[in-house]
């Protein structure tokens, strides 16, 4: 009788589990889904995932069924990797949301060039390996980090966001490993999808560095820093 009882609660199981998952399709005439379709007229269909706090959508283009992108969110808020097809229509790209939460890293302020710790001896910040005089130049000057001005000398504003006016700033978040290397670059609060693309690139095209130094050792660090997009 227990093992009936086992091998019952097991074929349910998965019904539950399914029972729990709301899945909705919603079809359209265009890329932007602002004119809605019948499907046997539509172009693209949105398909929508959600189970309890999570949610996943994925746009797909009907005739060739290829993926056009995929968003996922926990509580409304983005998480995980969203992947779209960029615009040559060649390849995925993917930008990854969600606050990555480190552990022995050391919180660095590059602005400020400090550890939001505290610790005990003498701390080196970390620097490019190979200096641009003009960003070496400007860094000098203002008496800051390097890594500041090399962002804002290669971030570029999206055309697209440009033209339709498209402002704020994107809150990132990445880590320089013992070896100078960056990575767990993160999109820790999002603006506009364009913006948070370019943001998301900018960070994963630093390239590698010197890495920050704590009584001479090489230590791992995690950075939070705004990238601000700002029409005047």
């Amino acid at each position: 009788m227990r093992k009936a009882l086992i091998i019952l609660f097991l074929s349910v199981l998965p019904v539950f589990l399914f029972a729990q998952e709301n899945t909705d399709i919603r079809y359209f005439r265009d890329v932007n889904l602002k004119r809605k379709s019948e499907e046997n007229k539509a172009l693209y269909k949105l398909v929508s995932i959600s189970h309890e706090d999570d949610l996943i959508e994925k746009l797909i283009e009907i005739k060739s069924d290829k993926l056009i992108w995929l968003k996922s969110y926990k509580n409304e808020k983005p998480c995980g990797t969203w992947y779209f097809l960029n615009d040559k229509n060649s390849k995925m790209d993917s930008v990854v949301y969600g606050k990555f939460e480190p552990q022995g890293f050391y919180l660095y302020d590059y602005k400020d060039d400090k550890l939001l710790e505290n610790v005990e001896g003498e701390f080196s910040k970390p620097s490019l390996i190979v200096v641009d005089e003009k960003i070496n130049s400007k860094a000098n000057q203002n008496k800051a980090s390097d890594l500041a001005f090399w962002l804002s000398f290669n971030v570029k504003y999206p055309i697209k966001a440009h033209v339709d006016r498209i402002q704020g700033s994107v809150k990132t978040q990445f880590t320089i490993d013992e070896e100078g290397n960056v990575g767990n670059v993160r999109i820790v609060q999002g603006v506009h999808l364009l913006l948070d693309i370019e943001s998301y690139r900018v960070i994963n095209s630093l390239p590698k560095m010197q890495p920050g130094k704590l009584n001479g050792k090489p230590i791992k660090l995690y950075i939070e820093t705004p990238i601000n997009f700002v029409l005047f």
